[in-house]
């Protein structure tokens, strides 16, 4: 019994493909242990199994609101398995053939542009793959969405022309063109659009092109499914409601797709694979990073405000989202609304900040002491974290990191709220840790040295934004120059200026919103943002995922 295929392969790399026990909390217990084939022989192994098909129309529920209603036994040869709905995170996704005509054995896997954290292939189908029937077919407001975008986050709906993975490095499944041309089966769509001169829409497709660049035409859809080898959903994509995926309306369910010569050539068994985890947290879950990027600290559009008279004297710490900014004085922790003109003294909360995606504020904790909180913090330990309202002040409860860390004295410690995750800097021994405050799961990232030009607050830390390009983990904080300098977290380098000004005061915490497109920070003393004595700001901010 394992947690995941993978986590068994790397612990029993002999271990051969088969069925195996998967219980993802690891306590033992549950109705979340499931039965899998695990294929631990193809592109480095540890594959989870989610659908196998032999023929080309398999309709398990796809054409009904349930998505899907039949599951199949681990054991069975066709059928959507266990681990379609209950494998939650991977960034990884892999087509097998496994018998017909031509190319029994190859493979096309690929990565995720965003891996999916803590959802299923079920869960994306669901939440995710519902198009807002208020906008027609082949508009350009669905790109972007890619595979973890809830409508609840995008209120335009989910699908998208944007592929959701790119075929890696080794892979060798081909598919026959609309030419009649071998091509390699390059792209994968979780819920994708066609909007090259139409607007077919296609689940789990696996084909020749992006959804915005092909010959397709109107034939991305039916049994004969253009530049596809395998889909597991395909339909037109239409206003009326009923013509969506779950609305009882579909051209062609889970099997291989052939058009003209193809059939010869696609005809034949596929299985369907994913695999892939940045971050297991203590529970099991599978956490996996959206890429989120920033190119721009502006001085654009700024507002500031005076807050000593609610603060007090400079401190730090600061935390923000599109209802509220809050910053650490000596003497409480401020909060104003994002217009800078209604402030409200709380409690001071040292370890404050917040997930620039969800917005919610949390608190580094220490559960023996409940802070710490005192004037001059020497050190600061901390163990958990714990979810904060800054109406009620309401600490949640504290989710254990399973471990603690002891911040130096220096004031040159980190913490870089980012999207969906923090990163903390301990000055002491210049570990770098990735924080995922929702499941409390805190795992070292580097052993590096930071650049030691910055502005330190009076605080046990600096405060900054965190971001994440798909390969590296990077800081942007405040130097002395004074600029935002960027520190690649993953190489130990520092990679320079971001943005440099002519007078940022004594600065040394910000934030950002991104619903809101704007950097919050605070700086003691006049500077070309704004003038008083203790200033919190917003200005533009340019960024992307």
């Amino acid at each position: 019994m394992g947690q995941t295929c993978e986590q068994l392969h790397a612990d029993y790399p002999t271990w051969p493909s088969g069925v195996y026990t998967i219980d993802p909390n690891g306590d033992g217990s549950g109705s979340d242990i499931y039965e899998v084939y695990c294929n631990m022989d193809v592109d480095g192994g540890g594959w989870t199994r989610v659908v196998r098909t032999t023929g080309q129309g398999h309709d398990w529920g796809q054409n009904n609101a349930s998505i899907v209603d039949t599951w199949a036994g681990a054991e069975d040869i066709d059928g959507v398995y266990d681990a379609f709905d209950l494998r939650k995170g991977f960034n990884q996704v892999m087509i097998l053939k496994t018998s017909g005509n031509t190319e029994v054995g190859n493979y096309a896997s690929f990565n995720l542009v965003s891996g999916v954290s803590s959802r299923s292939i079920m869960d994306i189908l669901t939440q995710d793959c519902q198009p807002a029937t208020e906008y027609p077919g082949n508009d350009t407001v669905h790109d972007g969405a890619r595979v973890a975008r809830p409508v609840s986050v995008n209120p335009a709906g989910a699908w998208t022309s944007e592929y959701s993975g790119l075929v890696t490095a080794g892979s060798n499944l081909t598919l026959m063109n609309t030419s009649g041309t071998l091509v390699p089966v390059s792209h994968f769509f979780m819920c994708g659009v066609n909007e090259s001169s139409d607007n077919d829409q296609s689940v789990l497709a696996f084909s020749d092109s992006t959804g915005s660049s092909n010959t397709w035409d109107d034939s991305w859809r039916y049994d004969f499914q253009a530049g596809t080898i395998w889909s597991f959903w395909n339909g037109d994509y239409h206003v009326p409601e009923a013509y969506h995926i779950g609305k009882s309306y579909g051209n062609a369910f889970a099997g291989y797709k052939n058009y003209g010569s193809s059939t010869a050539h696609h005809s034949g068994t596929y299985e369907i694979y994913v695999r892939g985890c940045d971050f297991l947290t203590a529970d099991g879950r599978c956490v996996n990073d959206e890429v989120f990027t920033v190119s721009d600290y502006s001085t654009n559009n700024c507002i500031s405000v005076d807050h000593e008279a609610t603060s007090g004297d400079d401190r730090g710490g600061i935390a923000a989202n599109s209802s509220y900014f809050l910053y650490n004085g000596d003497s409480n922790m401020m909060r104003t609304d994002t217009s800078l003109g209604s402030r409200t003294a709380l409690t001071r909360r040292d370890g404050v900040f917040s997930d620039l995606r969800s917005g919610q504020f949390y608190i580094l904790w220490n559960t023996a002491t409940s802070g710490p909180i005192d004037h001059n913090i020497s050190q600061y330990t901390i163990d958990s974290v714990a979810t904060y309202d800054p109406v009620t002040e309401a600490v949640g409860t504290p989710v254990p990191f399973g471990q603690s860390i002891t911040f130096a004295g220096s004031f040159m410690n980190g913490v870089y709220a980012g999207y969906g995750f923090a990163i903390l800097y301990n000055d002491a021994d210049h570990n770098w840790y990735i924080l995922h405050p929702e499941f409390g799961s805190l795992t070292l990232l580097n052993n590096a040295p930071r650049s030691p030009n910055l502005q330190g607050c009076e605080n046990f830390a600096t405060w900054g934004v965190a971001t994440f390009d798909g390969t590296n983990y990077k800081v942007d904080a405040i130097s002395g120059a004074p600029a935002v300098e960027r520190y690649n977290v993953s190489t130990g380098t520092v990679e320079g200026p971001v943005n440099s000004f002519t007078n940022l005061g004594q600065m040394c915490a910000f934030t950002m919103v991104p619903g809101l497109n704007k950097w919050v920070g605070h700086h003691e003393y006049s500077s070309q943002i704004g003038g008083g004595a203790e200033v919190m700001f917003s200005c533009d901010v340019t960024w992307s995922n």
